[in-house]
């Protein structure tokens, strides 16, 4: 039976290797020799050439982005969709809605969202304690007593 292979350690590049590589090739060295001198390959090097640059260029500038930000951070209960607006208004240029979300979201905000229901606070919660106790002896005739939220209910006879 065939030995199977052990998958290779590859070790990262660090940054001292990084700029050693950057010095050499501005001092004229082919990648062969680069990659002679640093003891890495060829591919290595290449590999790490290539991943600096790739991706897709962003849409925005460093200096729109510094704006973008501080619309964010000068009112942070703006929703994603009003920071757009107003960046929008002054920039006059259209980003997607989930870029600005991402950005806002790099930089620790989150969109505001406003309640929808009241929070509980103590001593509302007090008071429906409360309430409830005051009720928990009432009479009999209270389990006749129908509460309903409908406009129209009829008990005995049809409508």
């Amino acid at each position: 039976m065939p030995q199977r292979r052990r998958p290779q350690v590859v070790r990262q590049l660090t940054p001292f290797e990084r700029g050693r590589i950057v010095g050499l090739r501005e001092g004229g060295c082919s990648y062969r020799q680069i990659a002679r001198m640093v003891n890495r390959s060829v591919s290595t090097k290449n590999r790490d050439r290539r991943a600096q640059g790739s991706g897709r260029p962003r849409r925005t500038t460093n200096r729109q982005d510094r704006h973008l930000r501080l619309l964010a951070f000068r009112d942070h209960h703006m929703s994603t969709n009003s920071v757009a607006a107003a960046w929008y208004n002054v920039m006059d240029r259209v980003v997607s809605m989930p870029t600005i979300y991402r950005r806002v979201r790099s930089w620790g905000l989150h969109s505001y969202r406003p309640h929808l229901v009241l929070p509980l606070t103590r001593d509302y919660r007090c008071q429906r304690l409360d309430s409830c106790r005051e009720r928990v002896n009432w009479d009999a005739q209270w389990n006749s007593v129908v509460c309903s939220n409908e406009s129209r209910f009829c008990l005995r006879m049809n409508d």
